[in-house]
Formats: structure tokens, C-alpha cells, sequence
């Protein structure tokens, strides 16, 4: 086609200064007639899951809702996907790939969320198991002091100063040993973590409970499951602790059914199932889009008598989002504040996250009054969903107000921002080649109704 007219004013470049990676496709991506496309940097890894997950006919911004697919259709996403393999390693790819970094970021994420620390917490029922507490045995008087310091720095994550005290001391105890090995794990220094693990004289229970907890959260299920068989081969029963993290590996690793089948070993295993078991169940299901398993499970709490707080419901609307099922979103969101719980702003954004098709837009600006309107005030995680939902209706104002608030309000980016300022930029273009083609076709009308009518009137005049 002949070249696109300039875009118009209303569909001009971003007013707000729009910063975020991205990798220009050519080459294999080209050929065929396929279109050069701006991919985000999770575009890549998605292009085979899109083949794999059946992506069909569905439109970009249906795939695209949840930063999962950013390309047009399966051909593209399969030559995305191999594309991948050949091109240079950007900046950005380099860092994503460093895997300490990168697991970092999603956990501070988590631990940092507005409104988490005001929810359930894990560690209030586990100390009324008696879980709570580490059997390492009597603690030497000489090293409590040292202790202390170095479970500080483990939990602010400053590892490397843990290493110095630690090498401080000729001869540690092992609960010396432990917290550097806890600083290690907390701070995804993997390999570290494992020489260290492997280099302890003494490797009690909860060394290894430590070792799966990290390999847990980046879903390595291969590597907590052969920690497991130690586990049993050193003559150690398993607690609720080993029991939940393996079935966080399983949901961090994809197999939502995996999770669920540890929960019901536990259960043969004479283990009381509590309000944590269901959590880590359930966090698996919505992790995954396992809506039916979700569903099942709040039942079967419902039946046992185990009380389910706003992480259960939470992780219930969450599993509703892959399917956009808005409706029953909706119904669950009702079911909380039948159940005599307080929205927070976490419930809230999880049921935006299943805000999709025509008008999600305003349905979303409708809950953010709605959320306002109780005293709760949006975080970087819903506004990533308000950015989302303006990409799905191609709302381009509507897009560069909720980034111009979020500066005035001083709400920093994440990477998740920068997927969507990033998917943004494609709307744009979008709309600009569908503006500019309707121009062209309106001229070409034109024209074909000008020399019409000139051979209608050269004919009247012959």
C-alpha cells in the first residue's frame, strides 16, 4: 500500500514521556508479509505458550489483557518465539536473565504491596501450631549478639555483610549458620545458598525448609522435590511447613493439580488441614486459571468449618481473570462482604484484573470510585490494571490521564508499567494505519465516483 499519511493530532506520540525497553522485530519476522512489530520483553517467552495454549482468533487485546501475549495471532507468536533464539542479548534481556535480580523484584513486589501487611499473615497460625519456633538445639550465650545482627541483615537482604560476620567467627554454631543461609536464600542467591547448604557439617530440618522455600517461589518443583526425598532419606518427618512450601512450588511452577495432590498427602498423612493449606491451594489455582479447582476448594473449606479470610476470596476472583469471567468476578467480590469481610485495595485490583471486552475502561474507573469512595486510594497494581483496561478500548486519553495522575500522586513504575506503556504504543500505531488506510480508501472512493461522473458527462456530450 502507499505510505501512510502522518497521524493526526489526536493519535500523535504520547504527551506524558513514555520510557520502556523494547525490541524491534525484523528479519524472520518480516517475511511473509508479516508486520514489523515493537514486542515487550515478555512477548518472546509468550509466543510459544500462545501456540500452546490454543490462542485461535482471538484479537491482540483480548491476549494482551493480562501482559501474557503481545502479538496479533499463533503464526506470529510461533515466529516470535523462534525469532527469539537468534537475536542479540539486549540490555534488557541480560537482566531479566539475572536470576537473583529478577526473582528480587517480584518478591520485594509482594512484600512491599500496600494493604498486605493488614491481611492474613502466615507466620500468626503457624505460631499457633508451634511451627513458628526453629529446633536447632541449645544456642551458644557467645554468639546470640551475632545472631541477632546477622538475622537483621538476612532480612533486610544484605547477604554479603552476613558472609563478613560470619567469617568473623572461627568456629559457628549452627544457628549462626542457619541465618547466613537464611540471608542467602532470602536474597535468591541460589548458587551461594546451595555450596553453602552443602557445606554445613550439620543440616537440620529446617536448613532444608529454608533451601525449598527459595527454590519454591521460582517454581523449580525438580529441585524442592529431591530436597523432600533427602529430607525422608535423613530420617525427617515432614511438617506443614515442608508440606505448603512443595505446594508452592507446584503452583509457582504451573501445576496447579500438583499443589492440590501434596494437600491431600498431607491430609492421609493424619496432618490437619488449616486456613494456610487452603491459601497455598488456592494462591496456586489463581495463579493458574484453575477456576473450577478454586471453586471446589472454598466448598470444601465451607464444609470442614475452616474459616476463609480475604487471601482465600482474593485468590479465588484471581482465578476468574484468565478466563475474563467477570460475572462470577463480580459474584465472589459479593460473596466477601457477605461473608462480613472488608474489601481492601488487593481484593479491589484483583477483580479489575477480570475487567475485559467493550467499556472495561469505565467499568474500572467505576471501581476506583467505588474504592474511593470507602477511603481507599489506588496502588501501582491498579493502576496497572486501569492502563490495561484503557489499551483493551484503545482509550488514548483515558490512558495518558491515569499515567499524568500516577505522576502527580509520585506512584513509581514497575516493570508491569512498562509492559503496558509499551502495549500502548502498539494502539497507537494501530490506530493511526487503521486512520490513515480509511483516509486512503475514502480518497480512492473519491476518485473512482470523479472519473464516474467525467465519463458519464464525456458521454452525454458525445
Amino acid at each position: 500500500p502507499a505510505a501512510p499519511r502522518a497521524p493526526s493530532a489526536a493519535l500523535a506520540a504520547p504527551r506524558v514521556p513514555l520510557f520502556a525497553p523494547r525490541l524491534r522485530l525484523r528479519g524472520p519476522m518480516a517475511a511473509g508479509g508479516a508486520p514489523t512489530r515493537l514486542l515487550p520483553r515478555v512477548g518472546l517467552a509468550a509466543g510459544r505458550r500462545a501456540v500452546a495454549g490454543g490462542g485461535g482468533g482471538r484479537s491482540w487485546a483480548s491476549l494482551s489483557r493480562a501482559g501474557r501475549f503481545c502479538v496479533r495471532a499463533p503464526d506470529q507468536a510461533e515466529r516470535a518465539g523462534e525469532f527469539a533464539a537468534s537475536q542479540p542479548q539486549t540490555e534488557w534481556r541480560q537482566r531479566e536473565r539475572q536470576v537473583p535480580n529478577y526473582w528480587l523484584e517480584k518478591r520485594d513486589n509482594l512484600e512491599n504491596m500496600p494493604g498486605r501487611d493488614t491481611r492474613f499473615r502466615m507466620e500468626h497460625s503457624r505460631f499457633g501450631q508451634r511451627l513458628g519456633r526453629l529446633d536447632l538445639g541449645p544456642e551458644d550465650q557467645a554468639q546470640r549478639e551475632l545472631c541477632r545482627q546477622v538475622r537483621e541483615l538476612g532480612s533486610a537482604r544484605k547477604w554479603q555483610e552476613a558472609l563478613e560476620l560470619f567469617y568473623t567467627v572461627e568456629r559457628p554454631n549452627i544457628h549462626l549458620s542457619f541465618a547466613v543461609m537464611r540471608a542467602l536464600t532470602r536474597a535468591f542467591q541460589v548458587n551461594r545458598a546451595w555450596d553453602f547448604f552443602r557445606k554445613m557439617e550439620e543440616r537440620p530440618a529446617p536448613a532444608y525448609n529454608q533451601m525449598m522455600v527459595m527454590l519454591a517461589r521460582m517454581g523449580q518443583v525438580t529441585e524442592v522435590e529431591g530436597l523432600r526425598q533427602e529430607m525422608r532419606d535423613q530420617g525427617f518427618d515432614h511438617d506443614a511447613i515442608t508440606y505448603t512450601t512443595v505446594m508452592t512450588a507446584y503452583g509457582v511452577g504451573g501445576d496447579a493439580r500438583g499443589a492440590l495432590r501434596i494437600m491431600d498427602e498431607m491430609e492421609a498423612a493424619g496432618m490437619p488441614l488449616t486456613e494456610v493449606e487452603f491459601g497455598t491451594a488456592m494462591a496456586a489455582c489463581g495463579r493458574n486459571g484453575e477456576q473450577a479447582l478454586a471453586f471446589e476448594l472454598l466448598g470444601r473449606m465451607d464444609r470442614m468449618g475452616v474459616p476463609a479470610h480475604i487471601g482465600h476470596l482474593t485468590s479465588l476472583m484471581i482465578s476468574c481473570a484468565r478466563a475474563e469471567d467477570e460475572e462470577r468476578a463480580r459474584a465472589v467480590f459479593a460473596d466477601l462482604r457477605a461473608r462480613g469481610l472488608v474489601p481492601d485495595v488487593i481484593a479491589y485490583t484483583s477483580l479489575a484484573t477480570c475487567l475485559s471486552g467493550p467499556g472495561a475502561f469505565a467499568r474500572c474507573q467505576a471501581l476506583l470510585k467505588e474504592m474511593r469512595s470507602e477511603g481507599i486510594e489506588p496502588h501501582i497494581y491498579f493502576y496497572n490494571e486501569m492502563l490495561r483496561t484503557a489499551n483493551v478500548d484503545q482509550d488514548v486519553d483515558g490512558f495518558q490521564q491515569i499515567l499524568q495522575e500516577m505522576q502527580q500522586r509520585g506512584v513509581d513504575w514497575n516493570s508491569r508499567t512498562e509492559l503496558r506503556v509499551s502495549q500502548h504504543r502498539h494502539v497507537v500505531e494501530d490506530l493511526n494505519f487503521a486512520r490513515s488506510t480509511a483516509g486512503q480508501r475514502t480518497e480512492a472512493r473519491a476518485d473512482a465516483s470523479s472519473a464516474a461522473s467525467a465519463g458519464a458527462v464525456g458521454a452525454q456530450m458525445r
